[in-house]
């Protein structure tokens, strides 16, 4: 019994990753484009703003920018006056060049007055010294729309949290968990479970991100769901059974796409 339980939290938390991950590569990918773009021509190019253009409306993206060394934008998705020299997006790369992406923590954006994660990159005169950032606001809501889809019980939750202990998203947008727990177990193994008097959890540490996922179901739910498919309602199973044939397929590339990132930009 309880194995199975396990077993299908597993490959929801396996999903979870993935998503998160796909969606990753995506906005790295963006960001790369933008800053080797202008570190070979010296200016925002047409490219790059039709890039910038086309993350409007992108139900993963809240807003994203180009800036100089001082901070104020030189092309920016949403039209703004107000500059990034005091974004922790900003500030994390003046002072060196770590050669790796930021992932802030979720605030509300300056420009998009939106609650977000910026991630964000560093730019680089011919000489080296710094020349701006390019950024990405995040919609957090995008990581957990997934689960939303899949129309889970409401003993279910979803989390995705950093290795610094601050959530990034959540779902629902009250779920609660013991972030001690998840450490200790994190320090044993990156990818696993356990469980407390009233939830299973499994979670995953993402290769080469500094976060993790969380998947966790109310033991109450959990056991009725298991009776539930003894007595012939699959249905479920197989949506999540298919999902995982998905993802697992969609595995290989995406590790490959983001090995080929970081082995660039380290």
């Amino acid at each position: 019994t309880e194995s199975q339980i396990v077993n299908i939290n597993d490959k929801l938390a396996l999903a979870y990753e993935d998503h998160t991950q796909n969606a990753l590569i995506r906005i790295e990918k963006v960001l790369a484009f933008l800053k080797q773009d202008f570190e070979r021509y010296g200016v925002v190019t047409p490219s790059a703003q039709t890039v910038i253009a086309r993350q409007v409306g992108d139900p993963l993206i809240n807003q994203s920018s180009v800036t100089d060394a001082a901070g104020n934008l030189l092309t920016s998705a949403l039209q703004s006056s107000q500059g990034l020299a005091q974004a922790p997006q900003f500030q994390a790369h003046v002072r060196q060049d770590t050669g790796q992406f930021f992932i802030g923590r979720l605030r509300v954006g300056a420009i998009s007055n939106k609650e977000s994660i910026h991630v964000s990159v560093r730019i680089n005169q011919p000489d080296g010294s710094f020349a701006g950032i390019a950024s990405v606001a995040v919609n957090p809501q995008y990581f957990t729309g997934f689960y939303q889809a899949l129309r889970l019980s409401e003993g279910y939750k979803v989390i995705l949290i950093g290795l610094d202990g601050e959530v990034r998203a959540r779902y629902p947008s009250d779920a609660a968990f013991e972030p001690a727990q998840l450490f200790a177990a994190l320090t044993e193994r990156q990818t696993g479970n356990y469980r407390d008097a009233d939830h299973y959890y499994s979670y995953r540490c993402l290769p080469n991100y500094p976060l993790a996922v969380l998947v966790g179901v109310s033991s109450e739910v959990a056991m009725a769901e298991y009776h539930q498919r003894r007595n012939g309602y699959f249905g479920g199973v197989i949506v999540v059974s298919l999902l995982m044939l998905l993802f697992t397929a969609l595995r290989v590339r995406s590790l490959q796409q983001q090995r080929i990132l970081h082995e660039r930009y380290r």
